[in-house]
C-alpha cells in the first residue's frame, strides 16, 4: 500500500502486513526503513499478531485493522 502526504512514511518497506491461510492469522512487522512501526501505541520490534481493530501508526498516519479473510471466509 501506498500512503501519500505523509512524508514521515518509508517509500518503501516501512512496514509488513502478511496473513497466514493455515493458521487464519494477521501479523505485522517491522520493514526494512529506520522509521519506527507502533500496534497499539506500542513499539513493533518482531512479528505481531494483529487482531480486528488495533491500529497501526507509521509515521504521522494511523490505520485501523479491519481483515477480510477470517474463519467465516477466505480468499480463494
Amino acid at each position: 500500500i501506498a500512503i501519500q502526504g505523509d512524508d514521515t512514511i518509508s517509500r518503501e518497506n516501512h512496514a509488513i502486513v502478511s496473513y497466514s491461510p493455515k493458521k487464519q492469522q494477521f501479523r505485522v512487522y517491522p520493514g526494512e526503513s529506520r522509521g519506527l512501526v507502533y500496534l497499539n501505541d506500542e513499539e513493533v520490534i518482531t512479528a505481531d499478531i494483529l487482531n480486528i481493530y488495533d491500529v497501526i501508526e507509521i509515521g504521522k498516519t494511523k490505520l485501523m485493522f479491519v481483515p477480510f479473510c477470517s474463519d467465516k471466509f477466505q480468499w480463494e
